[in-house]
């Protein structure tokens, strides 16, 4: 399989903040946004202020928060999550053989079954501990629950690139070298880039054609996740990114919005960047940090 299909009831048209709103809804949009960045651990609640913690470089702040997103999103959207479970187990578990192995009547109960972790996550990291792992080659990982063996066992994954250069080294390379199996590029320039790259090894016979197909099947991007997913990436990702480098730089900048009004920020007088919550105290941690399956 090439890619994943986009769903087609989702918005076909390029877009922002509007487009978003008509498909996740305001509240939604803003709790998912709030809940990936808490989870990210790189922004802490202090009193009602969402506080940047993180010394690190904008872009691993950004590739933390997409993996919080992407795993909230997995989470939430059943059909998603069995689909890219399917891109990253090759369909393996579509065959009654291997569930029925995994002691599972039929393929129903070993969907609802499957639990989406995000290794970098604070979740992960408090919940999941024995799970942990920020640094691991897959950033997202699947984990099914073998009821013969009695013991939960880790069946797929994928890595997370938000990158707008060096695709040959982040991302083909690892892949050809065994470091990564799967790779989710966030953007789609990126992902073409890949594609392309790819064709010109071929052309100069550094691998064969079939080495490029295995590649092709091993690389998606945001837009094959739905087109909301792929707005919410790229919209997040520009807000945040300002926010993260230019910070109190700004002149003049106080009492400003980030995420279009989703979110409230100001800037200390005594430095530092930090977000303002309006009712933080109402603010309720939505389905990012909830477990999914047995």
């Amino acid at each position: 399989m090439n890619s994943l299909s986009t769903n087609q009831q989702t918005i076909d048209n390029q877009g922002g903040l509007e487009e978003l709103i008509q498909i996740l809804g305001y509240e939604t949009l803003r709790k998912s946004a709030l809940a990936a960045m808490l989870d990210s651990g790189c922004f802490e609640i202090r009193g009602e202020r969402l506080c940047l913690t993180s010394k690190a470089r904008p872009s691993v702040v950004l590739g933390f928060v997409y993996e919080s997103l992407i795993a909230h999103a997995l989470r939430q959207d059943f059909w998603l999550r069995w689909k890219v479970f399917n891109w990253c187990t090759e369909q393996a578990y579509t065959q009654e053989e291997v569930y029925s192995g995994k002691g599972y009547k039929d393929i129903n109960e070993l969907l609802f079954s499957i639990k989406v972790i995000c290794k970098g996550g604070n979740f992960t990291k408090y919940q999941e501990p024995q799970e942990y792992c920020p640094s691991c080659s897959n950033d997202i990982i699947f984990i099914v629950k073998n009821r013969l063996a009695m013991r939960d066992e880790v069946v797929g994954g994928f890595q997370i690139k938000a990158i707008t250069q060096g695709e040959m080294k982040n991302i083909i390379n690892p892949i050809l070298q065994g470091k990564y199996q799967y790779v989710l590029t966030i953007f789609g320039d990126s992902y073409s880039r890949c594609m392309k790259r790819i064709q010109e090894l071929v052309k100069k016979e550094q691998i064969t054609q079939e080495i490029a197909n295995s590649l092709i099947t091993k690389i998606i991007t945001a837009q094959n996740l739905g087109k909301d997913i792929e707005l919410l990436c790229d919209w997040m990702g520009k807000k945040l990114y300002k926010f993260i480098v230019k910070g109190k730089k700004i002149e003049n900048l106080q009492n400003q919005f980030l995420l279009d009004g989703a979110i409230n920020y100001s800037l200390s007088e005594l430095g530092g960047n930090y977000i303002y919550i309006p009712n933080v105290n109402d603010f309720i941690v939505p389905q990012p940090l909830i477990k999914i399956g047995n």
